[in-house]
């Protein structure tokens, strides 16, 4: 069995590069080998999945799928070599010239944090006040900063803010964190390989539900497709080691979506609390303004706010409403007079606790998140799509003095002791 095809010849030296590399992490002795067959089949010889995820990873630079992980590692264990070999090779022969062009950048023992979604320019519950607060850890702790490759089949390393592509991160013996959303089929794959047989520990921070139980009130078929690819995150946080929720009311979502797992025989992650940062607030003084949070299905409701604020218009209260999603950070350079949010599906908000705390009058639909933040600061609670009550509330809210403080210290203070928290519950000691 020879290596025949033109396209993977013209690369042998690119491959034997990226055998040295993989046999260099594996302490795996290729003295001797007499074909680029053999060297392959040397790595393979421990038949860990482990491993072979990772010997697949460093020769492709590709992420491999569950179905071919576990097709070499069933040829390993027949005793067929040759078989599992070709199948190696199968995956080498269908590279494209940008994944040859990459080099494979081993890392072991460090914490990597992925911020695909947020670095893309999109934001998902409290997905900002997350991202900025475990990125702020890992550049000042020496973790690594991680987006996926534009055809997501791998992460690449950023430094400075840039992604690094013409290389792809191998993690081994690592803890990968995924702090927003993963919402893609392919990444969602390749994901779900990485946490099942790379050996490497996989957390998701955990921001609720929501969007499962909303998705058949989506006003429009782009919402409705929003929330069904919404699974395809939840398939791949299913096969990871933990969940860490960002309020009680998400864990007691996702403790109950883990027992749905075990009854259809599926363990699921374990589910642990560390409740969020404060988004720190910047706003100064406007006029009126009521901002109401998100403009779909699943994180507001705007049939019920714009009714409120024609009825409070049609009063001689003028009112100027704003729809913004969930930490826009262009939006915080604006203060509101008050913050509506009517989605009963809400598990947390940072940005909703920190106008609170700030002392930006706050109404919010009745939910869980709602009352558990109530008992902490003041939060006027009214009905779900209830007009009459969002009206009243905001006339109430809208004729105090308002007292809005600045983004503090302390609240940065407090995003550092959460990544703290956040990196000892998955073993790693971040120094910030």
């Amino acid at each position: 069995m020879r290596i025949a095809d033109h396209r993977t010849v013209r690369y042998e030296r690119t491959l034997r590069a990226r055998i040295s590399a993989a046999a260099l992490a594996l302490n795996v002795d290729l003295a001797g080998a007499d074909s680029l067959e053999e060297e392959i089949a040397r790595l393979l010889r421990s038949r860990e999945l482990s491993d072979i995820w990772f010997v697949i990873a460093t020769l492709t630079t590709v992420f491999p799928e569950s179905a071919v992980v576990l097709e070499v590692s069933r040829s390993m264990r027949s005793n067929d070599e040759n078989a599992a070999v070709e199948s190696v090779i199968a995956e080498l022969r269908e590279l494209t010239a940008e994944q040859w062009a990459r080099h494979p950048l081993v890392v072991e023992h460090e914490t990597i944090v992925d911020t695909h979604f947020t670095s893309a320019g999109h934001t998902f519950g409290d997905s900002r006040a997350i991202v900025d607060a475990l990125s702020r850890a890992v550049v000042i702790a020496g973790g690594q900063h991680a987006v996926w490759s534009s055809d997501l089949t791998a992460l690449m390393p950023m430094t400075h803010g840039v992604a690094q592509r013409h290389y792809a991160l191998i993690p081994r013996h690592c803890h990968y964190v995924l702090p927003d959303l993963c919402d893609e089929p392919d990444r969602a794959a390749r994901l779900m390989s990485l946490a099942a047989h790379s050996g490497n520990s996989t957390t998701s921070v955990g921001y609720g539900l929501g969007p499962l139980v909303a998705i058949d009130s989506f006003p429009s078929p782009s919402d409705e497709d929003g929330a069904r690819r919404y699974n395809w995150h939840l398939a791949a946080v299913r096969t990871m080691d933990r969940v860490v929720a960002v309020s009680q009311t998400a864990a007691r979502e996702y403790a109950g979506w883990k027992l749905m797992l075990e009854g259809l025989g599926v363990q699921g992650p374990e589910v642990s609390v560390i409740a969020a940062p404060k988004q720190p607030c910047s706003w100064g003084p406007t006029r009126p303004l009521v901002w109401a949070l998100g403009e779909n299905a699943a994180f507001g409701d705007y049939p019920t706010v714009v009714s409120a604020a024609d009825l409070l218009s049609s009063e001689g209260r003028m009112v100027d409403v704003r729809f913004v999603e969930a930490n826009d950070p262009q939006d915080l350079l604006r203060r509101p007079d008050a913050v509506v949010v009517m989605a009963p599906y809400l598990t947390h908000s940072a940005l909703l606790a920190g106008a609170a705390e700030a002392g930006v009058p706050v109404v919010a639909a009745r939910s869980g998140f709602a009352a558990e933040l109530a008992e902490t600061v003041p939060v006027t609670i009214v009905e779900p799509h209830s007009v009459e009550e969002l009206v009243s509330a905001l006339a109430d809210v809208l004729g105090e003095a308002l007292v809005v403080s600045t983004a503090t210290t302390d609240q940065y203070r407090a995003a550092d002791a959460y990544a703290r928290e956040f990196f000892a519950s998955v073993g790693w000691t971040a120094r910030v």
